[in-house]
């Protein structure tokens, strides 16, 4: 038997294991199993891109400022 699970992305869809994506949330003794659509996982792909090209802007805005781009000379 089958167990159906809702997508923790909030769109109600409901389904078993083998329709929906895993994904573990948490660390450690506090990991839960998160399972999300199709829909909702591209959704979490397309967020966490862009949290990772914001992350690396704003790590390498410093060495950009510190070589003197706009110096009069």
């Amino acid at each position: 038997m089958t167990e159906i699970i809702y997508c923790r992305g909030g769109c109600g869809f409901r389904g078993d294991k083998t329709q929906l994506h895993y994904e573990p949330s948490g660390r450690g003794a506090y990991r839960r199993e998160e399972y999300y659509c199709d829909k909702c996982h591209e959704k979490r792909l397309r967020i966490k891109k862009l949290l990772a090209a914001q992350n690396n802007y704003r790590n390498q805005l410093p060495k950009l400022l510190s070589r003197n781009h706009f110096s009069k000379k």
